[in-house]
């Protein structure tokens, strides 16, 4: 029945498996039309499989979530997740101001915010919306991600380092995305210009594309 099938799709989320979830997550549909949690559990699956068609899909199936639930928090941050992941910066902004509406409290209110500050370079705003994040669930990987990622921002690389230690533990990928970035994290040469630790020419602001973040 629809939740035998919402459990293993459930399972199949805690183990990544993101095509299997997505499969079971229709069938717990198929089996129970407007089931609410099957559909954003449905968008998230989509968004965690990193391709322009799952975000397109995720964006539907949130918005389907959306309709039969218009508080639903997660629903709203997997809509503007999906959107984030496409560029389409106008319709993040306004996902994602609403999970944060819906669940100021929340992890994921509080990510969403996040990135759009980063994104628009509001890096203080940044600090403090993942900070407020991991006050609420400090072993948020994604979280120490954005606020690694505001820290290098910021030019903080002593704070950014901190954030990398504690997603090493966390995750491991993760880890080496902010350490990618912090890479790049400029440094004043001989005449003046920004150029990269190694000594080459400064490369664009590794927090302002979308690739970065996997939520």
């Amino acid at each position: 029945d629809s939740s035998w099938w919402f459990a293993r799709a459930e399972n199949d989320t805690l183990a990544g498996k993101w095509v299997d979830a997505v499969k079971d997550y229709q069938e717990a549909i198929a089996h129970k039309p407007g089931y609410v949690a099957a559909y954003v559990g449905l968008a998230q699956a989509y968004n965690n499989q990193n391709r322009p068609g799952g975000y397109r899909a995720a964006i539907v199936a949130a918005q389907k979530a959306t309709s039969l639930s218009p508080k639903n928090m997660l629903a709203y941050y997997n809509l503007g997740a999906a959107y984030y992941k496409l560029n389409k910066w106008d319709d993040a902004q306004r996902a994602f101001d609403m999970a944060l509406k819906l669940g100021p409290n929340s992890t994921e209110g509080n990510i969403g915010a996040g990135l759009m500050h980063l994104r628009f370079k509001r890096k203080t705003e940044a600090i403090k919306s993942f900070t407020a994040a991991l006050d609420i669930t400090p072993d948020s990987a994604v979280g120490r991600l954005g606020l690694g990622m505001a820290y290098v921002a910021n030019g903080d690389g002593a704070h950014a380092l901190s954030q990398y230690n504690l997603l090493q533990v966390l995750d491991a990928a993760m880890a080496s995305q902010l350490q990618q970035a912090m890479q790049q994290m400029p440094k004043s040469g001989t005449d003046g210009s920004a150029v990269n630790a190694d000594g080459s020419v400064k490369s664009k602001d590794p927090t302002k594309t979308s690739e970065h973040w996997p939520i």
